[in-house]
């Protein structure tokens, strides 16, 4: 028995297959929603899928919903990592059910009776984690990418609280891509409070503020506890951005279910 459910286990397993592209369903493939002014594509994998192949998938269908919408360009301005894990616990029994000596048991035809047997069952147990990825593209349709040079990440409410008086998250410049393009203005490290006078705690929020007729703007800023306003200027990256998107959509128009999609056939 033991070996049996052990082939059955793994026959199962080799019979499934990670979600593919597609409108979700029983909670699996892409759908769409606004967060704010933005749009989302969300994309959730069932336990067979990788979470790489979840964010491509996102960010194909932002791709595809922008060029169907006549833009050349998905401005996405942050990919949201909400993936979840499951732990289940497998049990299998195998062997005789059997059991050592005497056991009352109620006999139906003259009551109290008296039964022997044999009790020799073993048994398997085994913990398995499940991850079923879900990954959230943030963007909105653009023919023009205007970026300032900056990689960037969120600062948590509760490590603000060390740098400084304050139960709000935050933005950190973890490193100026390129240097002249603030000429020394900014600096890794630095925390970014506020932008457009609107305090931001996500990295979409502040990368939303720069757009193609911008000429700069005045961002709050908070470095070694001292409290400063600096000007940021963003980069078109239009061409950069083409580029890259375009190798996406190549890619996924190999896969079986996508080929004959209209963005494949342009």
């Amino acid at each position: 028995m033991r070996y049996i459910f052990l082939l059955w286990l793994i026959a199962s397993c080799a019979s499934s297959r990670p979600t593919p592209y597609q409108v979700m369903k029983k909670n699996e493939g892409y759908k769409e929603k606004m967060l704010d002014e933005l749009q989302v594509v969300v994309f959730r994998g069932n336990s067979h899928s990788k979470k790489s192949k979840a964010r491509f998938y996102a960010e194909f269908r932002a791709i595809e919903l922008c060029r169907e919408s006549g833009f050349k360009l998905a401005n996405i301005f942050e990919f949201l990592d909400k993936t979840t894990s499951k732990e289940v616990v497998h049990t299998t029994s195998f062997g005789p059910s059997y059991y050592y000596g005497m056991s009352p048991f109620h006999n139906r035809y003259s009551g109290l009776g008296l039964s022997a047997g044999f009790g020799n069952s073993n048994s398997d147990s085994w913990k398995e984690t499940y991850i079923y990825p879900y990954v959230e593209a943030v963007y909105k349709c653009s023919n023009t990418v205007v970026r300032p040079q900056l990689s960037l990440r969120e600062v948590s409410p509760e490590e603000m609280k060390h740098l400084v008086k304050d139960l709000k998250g935050a933005i950190q410049i973890e490193k100026i891509t390129v240097e002249s393009a603030h000429k020394g203005m900014l600096r890794p490290g630095d925390i970014i409070l506020k932008a457009k006078e609107l305090r931001v705690q996500k990295a979409y929020e502040f990368l939303t503020v720069f757009g193609p007729e911008d000429s700069g703007q005045d961002i709050r800023i908070l470095r070694d506890g001292e409290r400063l306003v600096v000007r940021v200027k963003g980069q078109d990256v239009s061409p950069e951005i083409a580029s890259h998107q375009q190798q996406v959509v190549d890619q996924a128009c190999k896969e079986k279910e996508i080929k004959d999609r209209p963005i494949c056939k342009k």
